[in-house]
């Protein structure tokens, strides 16, 4: 990132910030904390879009803007600087961000923790022998669905699309999945099998280097959004390393008696999801059981990415949520609410 770059969002987290602590938006203030109870009578919904598609900040952005609402975005750190127009540029991150909009990690490379190493104490692989074909290329086994990223001596080497490009680039991989041996090309000419430090990246580098990424360009992260909506009680535990609250899938009710920071759960919107099915939903679980609904969205506006949803249909929800005097919070802001409101009704009051 350019310095120019990196001194405009140091100024426009101030500005977020400034906006954050005075509320209603972002992280609550102490008179917002104070009425969490108030909020959930009058019903609370949070809308969380994952990804950091570009339709977001076209249309569902102005939308929300129009009513003084506000939503999460999850942003997959590795499409930060991607020249796909696809997801949303960082400049445009910025602009939710100072507008009140909470930016939370949705993963360094969007991958399951069944999926690839868990800790950073499995991440290093082992039994790698030479090549025969070529000079100073090795292989192993890959025990391991998918590939996050893959590291030599803590740098990431590049993927190849086959055997051949790979031996042409040092500081390289392929890997072959239909044997599922993986090839390195290292950058050092001489170095024996031995010798090699070769990491695959794992689910807990995910957890971190996505939080570091964002926090680097001026982004305050304290909010993780589960990948594919999978989340269990291993991975749980870790995030108390690197977050304060994580929203994954399940539709299962967050009240006051189960809320659990580390486990929001959220309902999904499918594109074929009417908005009468959705406010339907808003109030019997929002209005009615006075419960915090946390909706997962996913590209608005446009047919890009899983599960779409028509900007018509999200202009018409917005307006419900407007008429019917729900309030829209963040991740942040509704944990905080719940935990006082939980603390007050049971009589610690917060401190």
């Amino acid at each position: 990132m350019k310095r120019h770059c990196t001194a405009f969002f140091r100024n426009a987290l101030g500005l977020f910030l400034t906006v954050l602590l005075a509320g209603p938006f972002g992280l609550p203030s102490p008179a917002m904390a104070g009425e969490g109870a108030s909020l959930l009578e009058r019903g609370m919904v949070t809308l969380s879009f994952d990804d950091g598609l570009a339709g977001v900040y076209q249309y569902a952005f102005p939308i929300l803007k129009s009513r003084n609402q506000t939503g999460v975005v999850g942003i997959i750190a590795t499409k930060l600087d991607a020249a796909n127009n696809d997801y949303m540029t960082v400049e445009q991150i910025g602009a939710l961000a100072t507008a009140g909009w909470e930016v939370a990690s949705h993963g360094y490379t969007h991958k399951r923790p069944t999926d690839i190493p868990k800790f950073y104490s499995d991440e290093k692989i082992n039994g790698w022998r030479l090549d025969n074909r070529q000079e100073h290329t090795f292989q192993t086994t890959y025990e391991y669905a998918q590939i996050a990223c893959i590291l030599e001596n803590g740098q990431p080497l590049k993927e190849t699309g086959s055997f051949e490009e790979m031996i042409e680039i040092p500081g390289s991989f392929f890997y072959d999945r239909e044997i599922e041996e993986l090839h390195v090309k290292p950058r050092a000419s001489k170095v024996k099998a031995s010798e090699l430090d070769i990491r695959a990246c794992s689910y807990e580098r995910e957890l971190d280097f996505s939080k570091k990424a964002l926090t680097k360009i001026g982004f305050q992260v304290t909010s993780y959004i589960t990948p594919y909506n999978f989340w269990n009680s291993e991975m749980k535990e870790l995030s108390r390393k690197y977050y304060q609250q994580v929203a994954t899938g399940w539709g299962a009710p967050n009240t006051l008696a189960t809320f659990d920071p580390r486990f929001i759960s959220r309902n999904v919107i499918h594109e074929q999801d009417t908005v009468g099915s959705v406010t339907r939903l808003l109030r019997t679980q929002a209005l009615e059981k006075r419960e915090w609904v946390v909706l997962c969205m996913h590209d608005i506006g446009e047919s890009v990415g899983w599960e779409p949803w028509a900007a018509e249909r999200f202009e018409r929800l917005s307006e419900w949520i407007a008429a019917n005097g729900l309030t829209t919070v963040t991740l942040t802001q509704g944990a905080q609410i719940l935990k006082t409101a939980r603390e007050a009704a049971a009589g610690n009051p917060p401190q």
